[in-house]
C-alpha cells in the first residue's frame, strides 16, 4: 500500500504520480490543499481512499471511482465535477468526510457497493461536520438482511438535497435522506427489437387504415 498524489495536473492515467506508479486497489489517492491539481478521470478507477484538498480538484467525467476502504473512503474539501459515481465498497461500517467546511460539497452520485451485513455510514466525526449535496443516486443497502443506517458523527453534518435510500434502517436524523425499508422500484425490462418493430407495423398499418376510412367517409358525404 502506498500514498499516492500527482505531480501535476492532467488525466488520471497519464499524470506523474509521487509513488512512481498508476494508483491501484491498495494505494490511498490524496490531493494536496496546497497545491493547485485539477485531475480528471478518463476511465473508472478503483483505489482504497482518496483525500481530494481544497485547493484541488477532481473531476469524474463520466467513470466510476472505487473506493475499497473499510473505515474513511474519503475526504473532500471541494466539489467533485462529472457525472460519474463514488462507489464504496467496504462492506464495513464506514466515515464519509467532507474537509470541516460549513459549505455543501457536491457530489454526482454516491453509491455503495453489496453488502453482506447491517452497516452504518457516519457523516463526518465530533470535532468535524460533513455537508454533502448528491444530485443523482444515492447509498442503499443490498437486501432485509443488509440494510444501511446513517449517523451524524457532527451535530451539523447533513445532506442538503432530497435523496432516497433503499433497503434503509434509519436516517439517523437527517431529513433529507428518505429511508425507505424496501427495495427500490422495479424497472421494466427493455422492449426487444423485433416488438419495436412489431409494433412500428401495427402503427403504421393502422395509420392507413384510419386514412382510408376517412377518405371512404368524405367520399359518401359528396
Amino acid at each position: 500500500m502506498a500514498t499516492c498524489s500527482p505531480t501535476s495536473s492532467g488525466n488520471w492515467s497519464s499524470v506523474s504520480w509521487s509513488c512512481s506508479h498508476v494508483p491501484t486497489t491498495a494505494d490511498d489517492v490524496f490531493l494536496s490543499p496546497f497545491v493547485s491539481i485539477n485531475l480528471t478521470l478518463d476511465g473508472s478507477v478503483t483505489v482504497n481512499s482518496i483525500v481530494v484538498g481544497s485547493s484541488s480538484t477532481l473531476n469524474l467525467g463520466s467513470y466510476t471511482l472505487t473506493l475499497t476502504s473499510t473505515t474513511k473512503p474519503f475526504d473532500i474539501y471541494s466539489s467533485i465535477g462529472g457525472t460519474g459515481t463514488i462507489k464504496l465498497i467496504g462492506d464495513a461500517d464506514i466515515e464519509i468526510s467532507g474537509g470541516c467546511q460549513s459549505a455543501a460539497h457536491t457530489i454526482p452520485n454516491l453509491i455503495m457497493g453489496p453488502i453482506t451485513a447491517p452497516r452504518t455510514v457516519t457523516l463526518g466525526h465530533t470535532s468535524c461536520e460533513a455537508i454533502f449535496q448528491v444530485n443523482g443516486n444515492f447509498i442503499s443497502g443490498s437486501s432485509a438482511s443488509a440494510m444501511v443506517s446513517f449517523a451524524k458523527g457532527h451535530a451539523n453534518s447533513n445532506i442538503t438535497n432530497s435523496v432516497t435510500s433503499y433497503w434503509c434502517a434509519s436516517n439517523g436524523g437527517i431529513t433529507n435522506i428518505d429511508c425507505q425499508a424496501g427495495a427500490p422500484p422495479a424497472t421494466p425490462p427493455p422492449i426487444s427489437a423485433s416488438v419495436e418493430s412489431d409494433l412500428a407495423f401495427a402503427l403504421t398499418f393502422l395509420g392507413i387504415v384510419l386514412i382510408a376510412a376517412f377518405k371512404l367517409r368524405k367520399a359518401r358525404k359528396a
